[in-house]
């Protein structure tokens, strides 16, 4: 078991992402989102070989993004989630007359 001091050094880490905000406040946001655990964004999905990833929202505080994203296993394979990675891209479309 760590001692008390211990335990408070590990959880003053700051993060290069974070910018000026204190790990506490993104935590605060983080478990805000988890625990309300609505869906407020539909149809953006991907679905297949029984597995499905929704984002089910999008918010904003102080200029960081927070995706609130969920997988559905239904495939016969169980499997641990180690980490996600995506990546968000600009499509420049244009209008034909």
């Amino acid at each position: 078991m760590q001692q008390e001091g211990e335990r408070n050094s590990v959880n003053n880490v700051q993060f290069e992402e974070l910018g000026f905000n204190p790990p506490s406040l993104t935590e605060a946001v983080i478990k805000t989102v988890y625990h309300e655990n609505r869906r407020y964004v539909r149809h953006i999905a991907s679905k297949a070989y029984g597995i499905q990833y929704l984002l089910k929202g999008l918010y904003v505080h102080n200029g960081k993004f927070y995706f609130h994203t969920e997988v559905k296993n239904k495939s016969n394979v169980p499997f641990v989630i180690d980490f996600c990675t995506f990546k968000i891209v600009d499509i420049d479309r244009t209008r034909a007359g």
